[in-house]
């Protein structure tokens, strides 16, 4: 809770599962005031990116309280906030806010390469907000998160004309090596005829690499809803070094594959993308969100085979699958009768949205056109939002470890099982 005045401005958790956009600000007018809520994609924002956006919002409506005949164009940036902010908790007055620009350290530092390195490290420098990026300087390092990672892929997509996924940072974080997997991919130097002859993978392709160790059975990490898999850089980075963890980032990033439409099928492609690099077992899968419930039918799957999972972790996996045949719903009326005028409003633009992009999708898909990110996106989430809702749970005849955050939202059922 925050106060200006007569003015109170306080944060509320908003929950709408069929929301598709990747960030939303919705205003509802009331005879009480005005209600706000922000929804989210949790698999490419973090509780740091929230908190900042917050922080940016309650800035705004601080300076224009502070004067409210201020045009939007006079606002100042974010940095002023705070003296206008009285804090929920006295503990949280003692923290900094983040910095709005991140600096690399003064030490001896390698400039990045003229061509492709310098144009990506540049390209880096301006979305971080930094003067300068050296060659060897970590995007996630410098303060780089989600929300920019985005920004930065947009730019050089239309810098270098090659479209690569989100998840080459994980291996790639540095503006020369960076730089290396776009001239891979086909980017061209500025200045030369040609890129490099180098054959490079399939970047879009659902197994990544997230942390390189010893030999043994690798860890496999399953995306959740939004298809990304950055979320995981934090827990590969926690685990030993000994320890080898792949991702699997979905199909349909790259915004020309249709996303994968089910469960079933996502278990059956990502078990055969796991057997490259690992035949047979035991193997360890574990996933966040949806993604333990495809770890789950990928365990099935597993086991059926005759294979042995001696790993299977779903982290704070609340399924609202079900188990056998579906029961009939309330009819249109009845639902129409227990909402609220708001809350009726708020459906018909939610699905007059939806309707928007599948529209824009099925034309580009006509077209042959690449999807735009912020659309590409709000494809995946749509679709796997689907595919989670219908899909049948079965008995799952091995061992499963189930990990819950301590501190649970109330959005949020509190039960452990699937």
């Amino acid at each position: 809770m925050t106060r200006w005045g007569n003015l109170h401005h306080e944060r509320l958790e908003v929950f709408q599962p069929g929301a598709t956009e990747d960030l939303g600000l919705w205003l509802l007018e009331s005879d009480h005031g005005v209600a706000a809520g922000l929804v989210y994609n949790a698999d490419i924002l973090d509780d740091q990116d929230v908190a900042k956006l917050c922080r940016n919002y309650a800035s705004i409506l601080a300076q224009i309280v502070s004067d409210p005949s201020r045009s939007p164009l006079e606002l100042s940036e974010f940095g002023d906030a705070d003296r206008f902010l009285v804090p929920r908790h006295e503990e949280s007055a003692a923290q900094e806010p983040a910095p709005s620009a991140h600096e690399a350290p003064a030490a001896s530092r390698e400039p990045a390469a003229a061509g492709l390195e310098s144009l990506v490290s540049k390209a880096m420098a301006e979305v971080l907000g930094s003067s300068a990026l050296a060659a060897e300087d970590d995007f996630f390092e410098m303060g780089g998160h989600s929300i920019v990672a985005v920004q930065l892929f947009q730019k050089l997509r239309k810098d270098t004309g090659v479209n690569l996924p989100l998840g080459q940072l994980l291996a790639a974080p540095t503006p020369r090596a960076l730089a290396a997997a776009y001239r891979r991919a086909g980017a061209i130097d500025p200045g030369q005829a040609q890129g490099s002859d180098a054959v490079a993978a399939d970047p879009w392709a659902p197994l990544v690499l997230l942390q390189e160790g010893a030999r043994g059975a690798p860890l496999f990490l399953v995306h959740a809803v939004g298809g990304n898999i950055l979320n995981y850089r934090a827990l590969a980075r926690k685990l030993p070094p000994e320890v080898t963890v792949y991702g699997l980032q979905a199909l349909g990033l790259d915004g020309k594959t249709p996303p994968l439409a089910s469960v079933e099928a996502m278990a059956s492609r990502y078990v055969d993308e796991i057997r490259q690099v690992q035949p047979h077992g035991p193997y360890r899968i574990a996933g966040g969100s949806m993604g333990g419930i495809i770890a789950y039918e990928m365990a099935q799957r597993l086991l059926a085979a005759g294979e042995k999972v001696d790993f299977l972790g779903l982290f704070d996996t609340s399924s609202g699958a079900r188990e056998g045949p579906s029961k009939p719903g309330p009819g249109l009326s009845q639902r129409l009768a227990a909402f609220g005028p708001g809350r009726v409003w708020r459906s018909v633009a939610a699905r007059t949205r939806l309707a928007a992009l599948r529209l824009r999708v099925m034309l580009a898909r006509i077209i042959g056109a690449e999807l735009p990110h912020e659309v590409r996106y709000a494809e995946v989430h749509r679709v796997h939002y689907r595919a989670a809702g219908r899909y049948r749970v079965r008995p799952y005849p091995g061992d499963l470890v189930v990990y819950r955050a301590e501190d649970q939202e109330g959005r949020f059922p509190d039960s452990p099982t699937l």
